[in-house]
């Protein structure tokens, strides 16, 4: 046989075995699931639930590497900077993504650097006043908030969601509301306890302990439409607050130019697992919100880009200002 003969031969059966579908071997080693946020919180829980599914199904290694500081921004880079493989991936809450880019000078990205994969979960904020509080409605503080002597409200941080969010109230109700941050939820969720911060804004996941227990109370929901797992609180929509019914969001995103087959199998990995029975009942305990109907990369982009689009307004018109 002579060498062409043999050249022709294996290219004949490299091109019969090769594919331009590169997901046909993916994962081909360990996965590494970044978390740009301290251990313990709702996305950390939820990706580690995640996370040992996907090695269950893989045959891989799913690693959780918690890279937290700067509002999420460090390990947001740090998948920025991963090879475009699908083997670094990032699970996030959406301040790191949507806001921080707006918020940090020279951040050194965009929210459109990432590539959309999945939405983990929506869990509503809620506005959340002490037990104790002498503001037992709504309507009661939001009248408040537009005296002389407004209440003063907590943050999980300068620049934080939840401080955001608080001056996007301010913004839509024409209140005067005093901010007052702390260094992380866990202090937030002591101020408030003690009537020290007189509410703040906080996810049902990290207020349901508290609220059963009875030191908290929801009073507003900031979502169109009531929300679980305290249906009895106004939305911001019932109280006529523009702007604020934003669905707050945990996602996966991959570094930019990862292939497309690559991101479509993640996609359709990630949701197969969320809908498990097992999975869903832990979601389900953390009361998060409903899933959507269209579960795409394409759908989950195209809300990011409207959800910037209104962050960049609120932003124009708001005193927030970070280092």
């Amino acid at each position: 046989m002579s060498g062409l003969h043999r050249f022709c031969m294996l290219a004949a059966v490299v091109a019969a075995t090769w594919s331009p579908a590169h997901a046909q071997g993916f994962p081909g080693k360990p996965v590494r699931l970044v978390v740009p946020f301290p251990a313990g919180g709702s996305t950390d829980v939820v990706t580690r639930v995640v996370a040992k599914r996907l090695s269950e199904d893989w045959g891989q290694p799913v690693i959780v590497d918690n890279r937290a500081g700067a509002g999420g921004t460090i390990g947001v880079k740090e998948v920025l900077r991963a090879p475009a493989d699908g083997h670094t991936l990032l699970f996030t809450p959406m301040g790191a993504v949507s806001i921080a880019p707006l918020l940090y000078k020279d951040v050194g990205y965009k929210a459109s650097d990432l590539v959309p994969v999945a939405v983990l979960f929506r869990a509503p904020f809620f506005l959340m006043v002490p037990t104790t509080s002498t503001f037992k409605s709504a309507q009661a503080l939001l009248s408040a908030g537009k005296s002389d002597r407004a209440p003063m409200y907590g943050s999980s941080g300068n620049g934080a969601l939840s401080h955001v969010l608080g001056e996007a109230l301010n913004q839509a109700a024409g209140t005067s509301f005093q901010h007052v941050p702390y260094k992380g939820g866990a202090p937030l969720l002591q101020s408030l306890t003690v009537d020290e911060a007189q509410w703040g804004l906080l996810q049902a996941a990290d207020a349901r302990n508290l609220v059963d227990a009875g030191k908290l109370k929801p009073l507003i929901a900031l979502s169109a439409r009531r929300a679980q797992p305290w249906p009895e609180a106004p939305t911001t929509e019932e109280l006529g607050l523009k702007g604020l019914n934003l669905r707050m969001w945990n996602g996966v995103f991959a570094p930019p130019g990862t292939p497309a087959d690559v991101v479509q199998q993640l996609n359709r990995k990630i949701v197969a697992i969320l809908g498990e029975p097992g999975v869903k009942a832990r979601l389900d305990a953390m009361a998060v919100d409903e899933k959507d109907a269209d579960t795409s990369p394409e759908a989950f982009r195209q809300q990011i880009a409207q959800e910037v689009s209104a962050f960049t307004k609120v932003l124009s018109t708001t005193p927030i200002k970070v280092d």
